[in-house]
């Protein structure tokens, strides 16, 4: 089992599932070559299938909050405000049950703080790659208790090459855009 918090993944940027492969031995994980969301992930050997086989069950289970994520392609969780990430390596079925035959990656995503407060992130990198992540926490609402956190996520860049019969550059071969929301 390998368990890392909060802190040591905001310090090494790590931010979906496709980043796994730092804090594991033994995981191995691939960007997909249709979506650019998805994941082929690979623990001690046995990998999941490619985001194309949609029809295929996964032997690698993927949990947010122990909600089951029947495909790689829900495997970009960069919109959530994870707690800790826990990569289980081998048979999994006595603690999650099927589709587990190669492990589980279980996200545990934080609790909505009491204090209200906003948490900014944005980058800029070559092709016109820019990102922005928002996280807001309303805080304790009228002191009834009542907590809530919104997170929204932006992503995209342009092609490597550019198509000169598509008009939108980020329809080019390389080029993506994402646009996530999570409350």
């Amino acid at each position: 089992i390998s368990a890392v918090q909060s802190e040591e993944l905001e310090l090494r940027g790590l931010t979906e599932a496709k980043d796994l492969s730092a804090i594991a031995p033994n995981v191995a994980v691939n960007g997909g070559t249709t979506n650019a969301t998805a994941a082929v992930i690979t623990i001690r050997g046995i990998p999941t299938p490619a985001d194309e086989t949609q029809g295929f069950d996964s032997p690698i289970g993927l949990y947010v909050d122990g909600v089951y994520m029947a495909r790689s392609s829900a495997s970009s969780f960069e919109v959530a405000d994870i707690e800790r990430v826990e990569v289980l390596r081998g048979p999994q079925g006595t603690l999650f049950g099927r589709n587990t035959t190669g492990g589980a990656i279980n996200f545990i995503t934080k609790l909505p703080d009491s204090e209200a407060g906003i948490k900014l992130r944005a980058g800029y990198g070559n092709y016109n790659a820019w990102n922005a992540r928002a996280i807001f926490n309303t805080g304790d609402i009228d002191g009834s208790g009542l907590k809530m956190s919104f997170g929204a996520l932006h992503r995209q860049r342009n092609g490597i090459v550019d198509n000169i019969l598509q008009p939108k550059d980020k329809l080019d071969p390389g080029g993506n855009r994402t646009d996530s929301f999570r409350w």
